[in-house]
């Protein structure tokens, strides 16, 4: 079903999709956060990172809007430029600057409540995108709150400053759809630098997703589409349309520049981002790491300074579990709709963080670990090809039902896999 027939029943009872998904998400968030709230009085601590940098961090940022000390600020380590400093803690994140409008001594106070805030705003925008695939407006709800509530976002609360992002990248996506399937221009531009100015560290790994997205979308699908055309139409039509994402592309980097030269300036004099991987590791990964793989799609999140079976502590953000589904679903769509983009997409992402050098693509090919930073973007798709499942379930019951039980199968499989490994590695 083309996608402008299914936006059927954005409105009903009064309230569109996106206030439904932002109640709905907002109240999920309230009901997990206050609790702590209440219990330390008002103000919410965790630990590690949380504690050490993300409060001080927003202190900083938001005294230095009040002063006007937005370049050099002597606040931090002996002087620093802040915006090359703080550009990876969101400095140019709306929630940072919807902040500074709180004095210093609300900033503790305010956290948890901007945090759900965040909560809420991935399931607003998730929701949009999704509405644009789904035939019912409860299946872009449930959407909303797999993305909102992944393992990768619960994870992440201890780097309070990565929800931002996640926040914030289904518009970069539905910027994509409407130049792609509308020729709607100007809204991926707007997308791109408000994710850029938000964390120009984290745009990087969303414009490679971008350019994953495009090509199993839409590129390989048209090609499919116009085997009868003929080559020279075809090649001139892709590259008309090549050329129109990537100019939407550089135009919001452009826009952006305030934010992405500074921090550009700031990353490139870090030790830590001159590192690159052994060539030794290009292609293979440790038995522990093949742990770290299957943990993060077929069990919970757990918290990084408490992990319970593999490693004692690990920061890697290293989690694209979807709560209360797993994979299973995943599975079974992939299984029921063969040949569809988004299997091919979630299958490409799959090789790449199997594949360390590959995996580092997300980093500019920069680091010597193998990191899952960017497991929110494909954790969207898994979202939507869940809820779609469910919804292709409910119209047709009857419907493969045997093929569908090899989704419990597969899912089995990889835990007993699991199992396995880490009772040799013990």
């Amino acid at each position: 079903m083309d996608y402008k027939n299914k936006i059927e029943n954005n409105r009903i009872n009064g309230l569109p999709l996106w206030a439904k998904a932002l109640l709905l998400n907002a109240l999920t968030a309230f009901i997990a956060i206050i609790p702590f709230v209440i219990r330390g009085h008002g103000f919410f601590a965790m630990s590690n990172d949380f504690n050490a940098q993300q409060i001080p961090f927003n202190l900083l940022m938001n005294s230095a809007f009040r002063k006007g000390d937005l370049l050099w600020n002597w606040n931090l380590d002996l002087g620093a430029n802040l915006l090359e400093s703080m550009s990876f803690y969101d400095i140019g994140s709306p929630f940072t600057l919807l902040m500074a409008l709180l004095p210093n001594t609300a900033v503790p106070y305010a956290i948890p409540w901007m945090m759900m805030l965040k909560f809420a705003v991935a399931g607003v925008t998730s929701a949009v995108y999704a509405a644009r695939f789904c035939k019912y407006e409860r299946t872009a709800l449930l959407v909303s709150v797999l993305y909102a509530f992944s393992g990768w976002q619960l994870i992440s609360s201890v780097f309070y400053h990565f929800q931002d992002m996640a926040a914030l990248f289904p518009l970069l996506l539905i910027g994509m759809e409407k130049l792609n399937t509308e020729g709607k221009k100007g809204l991926m531009a707007g997308a791109c630098a408000l994710n850029a100015v938000c964390n120009p560290v984290f745009f990087i790994g969303e414009a490679v997703f971008a350019v994953l997205y495009y090509v199993f979308r839409f590129m390989l699908p048209r090609i499919e589409e116009n085997k009868g055309i003929s080559l020279r139409s075809s090649i001139g039509k892709t590259v008309s349309r090549i050329m129109s994402n990537i100019t939407e592309g550089i135009l919001g980097c452009l826009i952006a520049g305030v934010c992405l030269v500074p921090a550009v300036r700031g990353i490139t004099d870090i030790p830590r981002a001159s590192n690159m991987i052994a060539v030794s590791k290009f292609f293979s990964m440790p038995p522990v790491r093949w742990l770290y793989m299957i943990q993060s799609f077929f069990f919970p999140a757990e918290a990084m300074s408490r992990y319970s079976a593999i490693a004692s502590v690990n920061w890697g953000t290293r989690s694209a579990y979807l709560s209360l589904f797993g994979m299973v679903f995943v599975i079974a769509f992939a299984l029921r709709n063969k040949g569809h983009w988004m299997k091919r997409l979630i299958a490409a992402c799959l090789v790449i963080a199997c594949v360390p050098i590959l995996n580092l693509v997300f980093q500019l090919f920069r680091g010597t670990n193998w990191e899952a930073r960017w497991f929110y973007m494909p954790v969207l798709i898994m979202a939507m090809m869940t809820g779609l499942f469910i919804e292709q379930t409910m119209d047709h019951m009857e419907s493969e039902v045997n093929q569908d039980s090899w989704a419990v199968y597969t899912a089995s499989a990889f835990t007993i896999l699991f199992i396995v490994i880490y009772v040799l590695l013990t």
